[in-house]
């Protein structure tokens, strides 16, 4: 016979699952915010009980990035590393993110700062064991695009 406690933790665990079902299924029928919301309302009770969830945390960020919120889905992608450090898809989020939020925007200390942390995102990203192997020439091409806006930003800026 279980314990009360038993039953409560038994019954929160079915309700994360229900809700991370249920944004899941927001994201596939790319209703991001919808996703985000229930996907938030986890984070928070994991952060509670400081079980958070690094895969959780790519995915709110994933959803960020699909509505534009760059900034947010940086952030979300930077805590799913700090959870779990080898959770490719944390850096990889963040890295587009960062090289989104840099793309069409004037050169400027923060952009080649920015960008410098997309690059580093996107080596980290390499490095994790859990990446797939078909994701790196993805990843090599990203960082292949971030070198290039560099030099593109650094030849501007010398030029003014």
């Amino acid at each position: 016979m279980q314990s009360s406690s038993e039953e409560a933790d038994n019954s929160r665990v079915h309700d994360i699952e229900l809700k991370r079902a249920v944004g899941a299924e927001h994201f596939k029928a790319r209703r991001y915010h919808e996703a985000i919301i229930e996907w938030i309302a986890i984070d928070r009770e994991l952060k509670e009980s400081g079980n958070r969830d690094a895969k959780l945390l790519s995915n709110i960020a994933a959803a960020q990035l699909s509505i534009n919120k760059l900034v947010a889905a940086s952030m979300y992608g930077a805590e799913a590393t700090d959870v779990d450090p080898d959770w490719w898809k944390g850096y990889f989020y963040r890295g587009q993110a960062l090289l989104a939020l840099v793309r069409n925007k004037p050169p400027s200390k923060a952009m080649g700062d920015r960008l410098e942390q997309a690059i580093a995102s996107f080596k980290a990203c390499k490095h994790c064991s859990t990446v797939p192997p078909s994701k790196i020439p993805e990843i090599d091409n990203l960082i292949k695009n971030a070198n290039s806006l560099g030099l593109s930003m650094t030849t501007v800026c010398s030029q003014q």
